[in-house]
């Protein structure tokens, strides 16, 4: 599913470090610069905290209330294009969030801002799922998007392994915990 407008979405909340500022500075300069069309969208589901969204892109972000996850899932799959990540290199490390697992089985390019050399970087390059830049590289950010632009303009999609990917899946890791528990 590609939209007409090419779209980037991100499912769930910001808080404390986790914000989408250095997000929206690239996005914002990609189209300043004419290298993304004016009329891209930031789609944003879920979001109850107060976002600083520079003047020049306040038209193309939209915000939705929380929805239902089946809801969440739904606009995921048919309402974006590229799904967005972000966790600021803070010192967190080998931490999968439960949104990895959502955004893996959409078959929509990733862009995961969180330390590329950790286990998300690593997810990243071995299911080839989408792109791992540091939340804070304004220059990666903007070449992640860029690379997801180009797939949208020719409609392509990633050549994910799906075998990898389902090792990834909730139920599969469900399957892994408990197994892990009865052994103990």
């Amino acid at each position: 599913y590609f939209q007409n407008h090419f779209t980037m979405g991100y499912i769930g909340s910001f808080y404390g470090e986790i914000t989408p500022d250095n997000w929206f500075k690239a996005y914002s300069e990609l189209i300043c610069e004419g290298q993304l069309p004016a009329d891209s969208k930031i789609k944003i589901v879920g979001n109850n905290m107060k976002l600083n969204i520079p003047d020049s892109i306040k038209p193309n972000v939209e915000e939705i209330d929380a929805v239902i996850h089946d809801e969440a899932v739904r606009i995921s799959v048919h309402e974006t294009d590229v799904l967005v990540m972000i966790h600021p290199n803070n010192g967190r490390k080998g931490v999968y969030s439960g949104k990895l697992l959502d955004y893996l089985a959409t078959n929509k390019p990733i862009i995961a801002m969180y330390d590329p050399n950790d286990v998300v970087g690593t997810l990243m390059k071995d299911t080839k799922a989408g792109f791992a830049v540091d939340e804070s590289d304004i220059k990666g950010i903007k070449e992640a998007i860029l690379k997801c632009y180009r797939i949208w303009q020719n409609r392509e999609a990633l050549p994910r392994d799906w075998d990898k990917i389902r090792q990834y899946s909730r139920r599969y890791q469900t399957h892994l915990l408990l197994e892990h528990l009865e052994a103990l």
